[in-house]
């Protein structure tokens, strides 16, 4: 299934290989031309690929490929599967480089560390399989290759013989099936049975989609259903409430490099990624707002249901580069003049989702528009009144995330503005977030955090040691809730030896000297006696 090696040329510095010439096509270029394969012919193919996998593989030492791809892999013209183009293969003991290696889409997320080995050969099989066939798959071929592609190479099987093993009992049983089948068919006379079977077919392909989603499989669900739109909104919907934003919108951009035409008019969900693009997520701690690739998103957008993405464009064309290099003076005026002429929409939604993304560009960009003399976190603060008052009786989870949002705009205005009603709302809404929200327990102990400087700040010192003590509680480990809590004892309450009780705990605990807090309350201490 390799070409052979005819010669070798050396010139200089340079070495030159020539292989076997072969007559044949690509397995992109067969799919193309509108010829799909079976998921028997499919699963026959990926056991051939295994097999050449394999053989690389347990050469000493191991050749990973790194560009499994169906360009990569011919039908010649006496119908042999050719694996060509060596280009980007290499040794085990070479597998790591800091640029990456191979072909987006194909590749596995390691390589766009520089890192690749086995499991990434095994990544690509998995997309290669799936993209030459857009049949809907059995259950168990459709775990094969869900496990190939999983984002962890530690979760994927762990050489090409145990997925070679898997897809030859997946082939086993799809042949299995296939006869039951046409005796099936034979059996109840075509004419008069297939539509019903078809139809049987169908609703029972239905139900399976419905529980996939239940039970949160989105993967097995688009298998089934690629074009449904309605199950990567759910899927992101979930990926939001569950901090895996970045994630999971890596996952829809991969299903929708395999079903690019089952997905090309999915113009919500394009909107809904370039608006979490603008706005961030406030569960997500790990994802952040990115105006560019908001714009590449709305830009996709094909048509003109969602106003949304035109005025995004307009507004995020103002906000194109980095800090000193905008002119925040034009873009606070474009804010203003959007927000003046949003205000007429009579689309309840819009409004409230205009609301929503340009009080999160006024409070993102705080630092800049202060600097000419605007005041962004109250404009904020206006705007996510309105846009909760909007979404009051629907839209909770989102509701919830625009409280977290106001929660922080209080407290920064609170803060800078010696504002203690703006404190004493802050407090109100992370103590409502806390008590009556499912949270993540890493945001539910952010939120606890927050409470304890609110209570500070007004002065509620007991409540504030009772939350503290409650987070030491929880993680006895974490630096920033002693030494946060020692600082308060020491400055506010006057209490030295309490504090001095909670610094010896802190300075048993690892990397204590790089905290900040504790090196303030070490300095302070030191300087008391």
């Amino acid at each position: 299934m390799i070409p052979r090696i005819v010669e070798y040329i050396e010139f200089e510095a340079y070495t030159g290989v020539v292989m076997d010439y072969l007559e044949g096509c690509d397995l992109s270029t067969i799919c193309r031309e509108g010829s799909l394969f079976s998921v028997t012919q499919t699963l026959k193919l990926g056991i051939r690929i295994c097999e050449v996998l394999e053989y690389l593989h347990n050469q000493n030492p191991p050749i990973i490929y790194r560009d499994l791809k169906p360009q990569n892999l011919m039908i010649t013209q006496e119908g042999q599967l050719k694996l060509v183009d060596f280009d980007c293969a290499c040794f085990k003991d070479e597998e790591n480089h800091q640029e990456f290696v191979g072909t987006r889409g194909y590749a596995a997320p390691e390589q766009y560390e520089g890192r690749c080995g086995i499991a990434a050969d095994i990544y690509a099989l998995g997309v290669t399989l799936e993209m030459i066939c857009k049949k809907r798959k059995p259950s168990c071929f459709r775990r094969v290759l869900k496990r190939c592609r999983n984002r962890n190479p530690q979760k994927r099987y762990m050489s090409m013989y145990i997925v070679r093993e898997e897809l030859g009992k997946c082939l086993e049983h799809q042949e299995d099936q296939s006869r039951k089948w046409k005796l099936l068919t034979a059996a109840a006379g075509l004419l008069v049975l297939l539509p019903m079977l078809q139809l049987l077919v169908l609703t029972g392909s239905e139900s399976a989609c419905l529980e996939a989603v239940k039970e949160k499989r989105f993967e097995d669900a688009v298998y089934l259903f690629p074009d449904r739109e309605d199950i990567y909104l759910a899927m992101l919907q979930y990926g939001v409430e569950q901090a895996k934003t970045g994630d999971t919108i890596s996952m829809i951009q991969q299903l929708q490099r395999m079903y690019p035409e089952e997905t090309r008019d999915h113009d919500a969900v394009k909107v809904r990624i370039g608006r979490l693009y603008v706005q961030g997520n406030p569960w997500d701690e790990t994802f952040h707002a990115d105006y560019e690739k908001a714009k590449q998103w709305y830009r996709s957008v094909l048509t003109t249901k969602y106003p949304e993405a035109e005025w995004g464009l307009e507004l995020l064309d103002v906000l194109t580069g980095k800090g000193e290099n905008i002119s925040w003076k034009r873009a606070a005026e474009v804010i203003k003049n959007l927000d003046t002429e949003l205000q007429k929409e009579k689309d309840r939604d819009n409004r409230k989702i205009a609301c929503e993304m340009l009080a999160s560009i006024w409070m993102a960009n705080r630092y800049y528009f202060s600097k000419y003399g605007e005041k962004p976190i109250k404009e904020s603060i206006a705007l996510l009144e309105e846009a909760i008052l909007l979404g009051e009786g629907y839209h909770d989870v989102e509701n919830t995330a625009l409280k977290m949002s106001l929660a922080q705009g209080y407290y920064l205005d609170g803060i800078l503005e010696e504002n203690e009603k703006s404190l004493e709302k802050s407090l109100e809404l992370y103590q409502y977030l806390e008590n009556e929200i499912p949270l993540s327990e890493s945001l539910r102990r952010s939120i606890l955090l927050k409470t304890a400087y609110l209570h500070e700040e007004l002065k509620q010192y007991d409540q504030a040691e009772m939350v503290y003590q409650r987070l030491i509680e929880t993680d006895p480990e974490e630096l920033e809730y002693i030494c946060s809590y020692a600082l308060m004892e020491l400055m506010d309450c006057s209490d030295e030896k309490r504090a001095y009780e909670l610094y010896e705990r802190a300075k048993c605990l690892p990397k204590a000297d790089k905290n900040q807090n504790y090196q303030i309350l070490k300095e302070r201490l030191e300087g008391m006696k």
